[in-house]
């Protein structure tokens, strides 16, 4: 079976971002959120584990299919946003548009998904091994273990197309239905209307 490691952008909540963000080739995050998973008590006598929160409480908050080279976004991408007061490591955890092939897309060893923080991900050929279709198709996020965190099924045009810049994403933010919205909003909260 062959499987690619996911190319990952960490993004943490805004008001972390706020306060004086750190910045890498790949990742954004907040000194804290960093920090975070050297500074977590111990779990099952592991020292300096995160803590882990349950797969269900990670959630698909948007989705953006409509990557243009030269365009505002120029690749297509997922949003997860964690909830939780807790890190969650997201270390083998996977993503697909082919429920018969969950492991299309493979996070790397040490992705941590801060604690209220999002993680927006590329979902392109060479990150994942396939690109969202602007057409219309399901992307699904499952543990370790293979266990289905969440899933989202978009029609065509609803996440987005090469001449129309909108997304699909929970409205209101986390908690509300997918939505197309002309608002998108990678890696801060989604807007309150469409």
């Amino acid at each position: 079976m062959n499987h690619r490691l996911i190319s990952l952008t960490l993004v943490t909540s805004l008001a972390a971002a706020c306060s004086g963000a750190q910045t890498g080739d790949d990742v954004v995050a907040s000194p804290d959120a960093a920090a975070a998973p050297d500074a977590a008590p111990a779990i099952d006598g592991e020292p300096g584990a995160p803590d882990a929160a349950p797969a269900a409480a990670l959630i698909l908050d948007e989705v953006f299919a409509a990557g243009v080279t030269g365009g505002t976004y120029e690749e297509d991408w997922v949003e997860l946003y964690n909830p939780n007061p807790d890190p969650v490591d997201v270390s083998g955890w996977h993503c697909t548009d082919d429920p018969t092939m969950p492991m299309k897309g493979v996070f790397p060893a040490d992705t941590i998904v801060p604690a209220m923080g999002y993680l927006q991900f590329a979902v392109t050929d060479a990150s994942v091994g396939f690109k969202l279709a602007q057409g219309g198709e399901s992307f699904t996020f499952f543990d370790a273990a293979d266990v289905m965190v969440d899933t989202v099924t978009y029609g065509d045009g609803e996440a987005g197309t090469d001449t129309n810049v909108v997304s699909y994403a929970r409205i209101p933010d986390l908690t509300g239905a997918f939505q197309t919205t002309a608002t998108v909003t990678p890696g801060a909260a989604n807007p309150a209307t469409p």
